[in-house]
This record gives C-alpha cells, structure tokens and sequence, in this order.
C-alpha cells in the first residue's frame, strides 16, 4: 500500500491518496501518519482517494477500524468523502460510513465532481481527475 497526504491549508483540505493493497494493518499505520502530521486539523475537511487500491481488507477488519475511528477523539466532525472505483471498496466504505455515529458527515462517491460538491470544495476539480 502507498500512501500520500497532501493538506491545502486555504480551503481547510486534506487529500489523502492509496494505491496498492489495501490491508488493515495499512490503513491503521496511514492513519496515525495523518493524525501525527504537524498540519493535521481536526476541523478540515478530507477525501481519500481509493480509485487505485486494492482492498485486502474484510467485513470484519473494516468493522473494527470503524469503531477506533468512531471512538477516536481526534477526529472532528467535518465531513469527508471517500473516492473510489472498485465495488468491493465501494461496499467496505459504505459499511464503514454506517458505523460512524454521524454517517450524513461521510461520502462515498464514485466521481470527483460528486466529492468535490459534498465536500463543497471545488478546488477539488483543479487537483483531481476523473
């Protein structure tokens, strides 16, 4: 799995970007990477952006990640979006969007555009192709 963070201070954006295989062990590691980062905020909106990636996880292990994010008192509640192409990742994110206590603040799209209009950051368009 890699992994790219990229924050855009001026529109309070994160854009995070994997490719490869997805495992949980991975995403558990990307995580503390972005929570850690010195221009992490809370407050800022993200995508991740998972059209290139692979997914290693199952049900079970997207369950669990869920709940650590959900608990996780460094998360804020602006919304972000989940980029994706793959329908099995598609799937594993809307299961991971139901287990958040505020699922209306995740998106999951299959465009940019749709991200970039839930998000309501259309600087979105100018970073990312469809």
């Amino acid at each position: 799995m890699k992994y790219a963070l990229q924050f855009i201070p001026e529109h309070r954006l994160v854009i995070e970007t994997i490719t490869g295989d997805i495992t949980l062990e991975g995403m558990i590691e990307k995580t503390q990477s972005l929570l850690s980062h010195p221009d992490y905020n809370r407050l800022y909106s993200g995508l991740v952006d998972l059209r290139s990636a692979v997914t290693r996880i199952s049900k079970v292990e997207i369950l669990g990640f869920a709940q650590l994010i959900d608990t996780s008192e460094q998360f804020g509640h602006a919304p972000w979006a989940i980029l994706c192409g793959d329908p099995m990742i598609q799937g594993l994110s809307q299961v991971f969007q139901m287990r958040q206590t505020s699922p209306e603040s995740i998106g999951v799209f299959t465009t940019v555009a749709d991200a970039a209009k839930f998000l309501d950051r259309p600087i979105i368009l100018e970073l990312l192709n469809d």
